[in-house]
């Protein structure tokens, strides 16, 4: 199984939409095994541009109650990938 994330494949792409959801895909990827083993039911994946050339992503995780984590520290997951201008 492999461990960790895609995001690094995106850290040369262009400001797009497109970009934005690959991201998206990327992190959801990366954490779909805390799903598949049962530690939580779910997670709330937003992605935004926070700075004029770096990504931003919350994760919010949905535990198995239904009840919301918002955040995850011991993943660390704050995430920013910088982003060529175009």
């Amino acid at each position: 199984m492999p461990i960790g994330s895609r995001l690094w494949l995106i850290e040369r792409s262009k400001r797009t939409p497109d970009t934005l959801a690959r991201a998206e895909d990327y992190i959801r990827e990366a954490l779909q095994w805390l799903i598949d083993d049962g530690v939580v039911a779910a997670f709330d994946i937003t992605v935004e541009w926070s700075q004029a050339n770096t990504l931003g992503a919350q994760v919010v995780a949905r535990k198995i109650d239904g009840s919301a984590e918002a955040e995850i520290p011991a993943l660390g997951l704050r995430i920013a990938v910088p982003i060529v201008a175009g």
